[in-house]
C-alpha cells in the first residue's frame, strides 16, 4: 500500500469520524431522557405517606408495631393521638426517609377506622440535638377491612419545591376531606389526567402491625408545570396500581405511569425547540431500584425499549 492510499484511507477515517460525531451530536440535541422527576416524586410522597398513615392507624386500633409508640387517651372517641415511629425499628425504610429519622403522625381520630392526620418526618442532628421538618401533609385516612385507604390532595405545580398542605382545617374544610374518601380507583386514562389527588392504599393482607407483607398501591394523577431560562413544560402523569411490596421499596413490582409532556427548551444547535412526546413506564417483580421504557414517542421515541435507575 502506497503512501497516497494511506492519506486518502486516513481522510476517509476522519471524515467518517466526523460525521458519527456530527451524527451524534444532533441525536443528542434533537432526543431527550425521560424526565424520571414526576415518577419519582409519586413514589416518594405515595410510599412514606402510606407506610406512616397506616402503622398510626392500626396502632390506635391497638395493633403492636415495632418502633411505634402512642401518646394521647383513644380508649373512648373522638380523641387526639400522636403516634411516634422511630423508623429504624420498624424494619423498613421508606424511600426519602432516612433510618436514623422519626415520623411524627398527629391526629384527630372519630373513630377506630377515620382519622385526619397530619404527618411530619423529622430529621434528627445527633451532633446538636436538634431536628427538622422535612415535609408535612395533613390527610384524611380511613380503612376498611385490612386496608387503610389514604387520599392526598397536591398543591405542588412545580416539581422542584416541597409540597405542605394546610395543617389547621376548619369544620367545612374537614367535610371537604371527608368527601375524598369516596374517591374510587380510577379505571382509565382520561379520568386519572384530570384528578390532582393520589390515592394510597395499604394492604396488610390480614396481619395488622406486620409490615413485611404489606403492599402499598398507588392511584391517581397529576400535572407539574415548570419555567425556567432554558425550558418551560407541561407534564402530566397518569398513576394507574403502581404495587410496591414494603419488604422492597426500591422499586414498585407492579403497574405504570403515564406522562405527556408539551413545551419547548433551548437547544445549542437548532435554537427553541418542541419539547413533545409521551413515556410509558412499567414496574418489574425484581427488587433492583429500576422501571423499564417499554414505549416512548416525540423526543423521547430512543427511550423505548431502556431500563432508568429510580434512585429512590
Amino acid at each position: 500500500m502506497n503512501t497516497r492510499t494511506v492519506k486518502c484511507l486516513a481522510i476517509v477515517v476522519c471524515l467518517g469520524s466526523l460525521a458519527c460525531n456530527t451524527l451524534q451530536k444532533a441525536k443528542d440535541e434533537i432526543f431527550e431522557d425521560p424526565d424520571l422527576t414526576p415518577v419519582r416524586k409519586v413514589l416518594l410522597t405515595g410510599l412514606p405517606l402510606g407506610y406512616a398513615c397506616a402503622i398510626a392507624m392500626w396502632t390506635v386500633q391497638g395493633d403492636t408495631v415495632p418502633g411505634a409508640t402512642i401518646s394521647g387517651d383513644c380508649s373512648t372517641f373522638p380523641c387526639n393521638a400522636v403516634v411516634t415511629i422511630d423508623v429504624d425499628c420498624t424494619g423498613i425504610v421508606p424511600p426519602g426517609i432516612g433510618e436514623d429519622q422519626s415520623i411524627v403522625v398527629a391526629g384527630l381520630w372519630s373513630d377506630t377506622n377515620q382519622a385526619f392526620l397530619s404527618v411530619f418526618p423529622v430529621g434528627i442532628e445527633p451532633a446538636s440535638g436538634s431536628f427538622s421538618l422535612t415535609n408535612v401533609f395533613t390527610v384524611p385516612v380511613m380503612v376498611e377491612s385490612s386496608i387503610v385507604r389514604v387520599v392526598y390532595a397536591s398543591e405542588d405545580v412545580n416539581p422542584g419545591s416541597d409540597t405542605v398542605l394546610n395543617v389547621s382545617l376548619t369544620d367545612s374544610q374537614k367535610q371537604a376531606e371527608l368527601t375524598r374518601l369516596e374517591t374510587r380507583p380510577p379505571a382509565d386514562t382520561s379520568v386519572v389526567v384530570e384528578q390532582e389527588a393520589w390515592i394510597v392504599d395499604v394492604d396488610a393482607k390480614g396481619t395488622a402491625g406486620v409490615l413485611s407483607d404489606d403492599v402499598i398501591t398507588v392511584m391517581g394523577g397529576g400535572q407539574f408545570v415548570e419555567v425556567g431560562a432554558e425550558k418551560a413544560y407541561i407534564l402530566q402523569v397518569t398513576v394507574l396500581f403502581v404495587q410496591t411490596e414494603m419488604s422492597c421499596m426500591k422499586n414498585p413490582f407492579d403497574g405504570l405511569v403515564m406522562s405527556r409532556n408539551t413545551g419547548v427548551t433551548e437547544s445549542e444547535m437548532i435554537g427553541t425547540k418542541p419539547l413533545i412526546g409521551t413515556v410509558l413506564f412499567v414496574f418489574h417483580e425484581e427488587c433492583d431500584g429500576r422501571v423499564d421504557v417499554p414505549l416512548a414517542t416525540g423526543v423521547y421515541v430512543t427511550a423505548s425499549g431502556s431500563s432508568y435507575s429510580l434512585n429512590l
